[in-house]
């Protein structure tokens, strides 16, 4: 028999959509044969294996559990989170508060329905945006290597390299690999004596 995986998201709307009036630990103990399935659940389950569309019931109103309303809150505060930001995973499940694999499955649900889009960063991670937004830019650091490089074999005291994290400045002394303005400065303050 072929075990199909389908993510918690769709089992958890899917039964708020038919109003079953279960918790999701009583849905989750009966899809793990821990408890037997009630009817109600194996219709939906049935109805989500064949595809067909799962329905509100015409006599009851739709009943929206809890965990559904955090499904979409989480969703809310995601897109929130990355409004105008650009971020890794991680960042953003410590800023939500969640844990990772949770965080993943919110964020790829998110990239499927249209709503991220993510960049592979050069280290071998995703940085997630919102799509319509710009798409993040990297810096390829290792170009600055071979500068350093080049100058140094024409025998250069400083060049153009990695902007500095304190100053900004692009003019880098070869053999230290040092800010020029920001050591200047420093020996401007703290070696007057010399």
């Amino acid at each position: 028999m072929q075990q199909i995986q389908i993510p918690n998201e769709i089992i958890d709307h899917a039964m708020a959509m038919a109003g079953v009036g279960q918790t999701l630990n009583d849905i989750y103990a009966q899809l793990r044969k821990e408890k037997p399935m009630t009817k109600p659940v194996k219709d939906v389950m049935i109805k989500i294996l064949t595809g067909e569309a799962v329905e509100t019931p015409k006599d009851e109103p739709l009943k929206v559990r809890s965990s559904t309303k955090n499904y979409m809150e989480r969703r809310a505060d995601i897109l929130g989170i990355l409004d105008n930001n650009h971020l890794k995973a991680s960042e953003i499940c410590l800023a939500m508060g969640i844990d990772a694999s949770q965080c993943r499955r919110l964020l790829s649900a998110m990239h499927v329905d249209g709503l991220l889009n993510y960049v592979e960063h050069h280290l071998k991670y995703r940085v997630w945006y919102i799509k319509g937004q710009p798409e993040p830019q990297f810096t390829d650091y290792g170009i600055y290597k071979k500068l350093r490089a080049e100058a140094k074999e024409l025998g250069l005291v400083t060049y153009l390299g990695k902007p500095c994290e304190k100053c900004g400045g692009t003019e880098i002394y070869t053999g230290a690999n040092k800010c020029k303005p920001c050591l200047t400065a420093y020996r401007k303050t703290y070696l007057k004596d010399y």
